[in-house]
């Protein structure tokens, strides 16, 4: 019989993984938006339905009393740092419901509960995607409209006349602030944020992913376009669903409306 062994023979052997991973530091990460929130989640459909209403209503309101001061009967005659200030009770309702649910109904941040996050690589995978959206809408929906009998003319027809009114290059900064900057940080948080996420919660991926895409579409009020920003929609919310953040889609949505963007101000 050998020799009793000391307390440190008698210690377990190491295993390759730990003798790998033994000087290997955990990377820190600002919030784990898989981490479950200490307090239930109960936002959902009513809050997605209640952010678009309100968007909406605030948004026709104010409008209607800017109209009624000013003396305009169409929305061709507001100037676009006008027309760029209207947008803003529109966002009451994009932002401030998401905003309200989280605070009241959910986690308190909009990282957990709506994956609004990004990281290193989201700007090159969301601009690739965006670009190669518009680059594949150009070149399918023309003919597919004609096919239709739709008077492919008049795609983007909403977009050529806010351009026709960025003759400044005030007008053109104003524009771009609001098409480029602010519309997809704000609407990927209401459509691939809020409304994505609630009808997941409820009839699962799939189904989320169309319903959210039909709303984005649709809520634009933009008839010739409705279909490219139903497939439009598509993209950013397959985006959103597979890597489960809001970085990619952002990103897919700013670089598809710069290039809008280029398109409108150049003509």
């Amino acid at each position: 019989m050998g020799a009793d062994r000391s307390p440190r023979d008698r210690r377990a052997p190491t295993l390759p993984a730990q003798r790998l991973t033994r000087n290997v530091r955990a990377v820190p990460d600002a919030v784990d938006p898989e981490t479950p929130p200490s307090t239930p989640v109960t936002w959902g459909m009513g809050d997605a339905l209640l952010a678009t209403i309100v968007a909406l209503v605030v948004s026709a309101i104010v409008v209607s009393i800017a109209f009624a001061a000013t003396n305009t009967t169409s929305a061709d005659d507001v100037p676009l740092w006008a027309a760029g200030l209207l947008q803003l009770p529109l966002w009451v309702g994009l932002l401030g419901v998401p905003l309200w649910a989280t605070t009241t109904k959910g986690s308190g941040s909009l990282v957990r509960d709506f994956g609004l996050r990004m990281r290193w690589g989201d700007p090159l995978r969301g601009l690739g995607f965006g670009i190669l959206a518009q680059i594949g809408f150009v070149i399918v929906m023309p003919p597919l409209y004609r096919l239709m009998g739709i008077d492919a003319d008049k795609i983007g027809e909403t977009a050529d006349k806010l351009g026709e009114r960025a003759t400044t290059p005030a007008g053109a900064v104003c524009l771009f602030v609001i098409v480029v900057l602010a519309a997809p940080v704000i609407e990927e948080l209401a459509y691939r944020g809020l409304w994505l996420r609630a009808a997941e919660r409820r009839w699962g991926t799939a189904a989320a992913i169309i319903v959210s895409s039909v709303v984005f579409g649709l809520v634009h009020f933009q008839p010739y376009d409705t279909p490219i920003l139903i497939g439009f929609g598509l993209v950013l919310a397959g985006l959103a669903a597979h890597y489960r953040r809001l970085g990619p889609s952002i990103w897919a949505h700013a670089a598809f409306n710069l290039a809008a963007f280029v398109t409108i101000v150049s003509s």
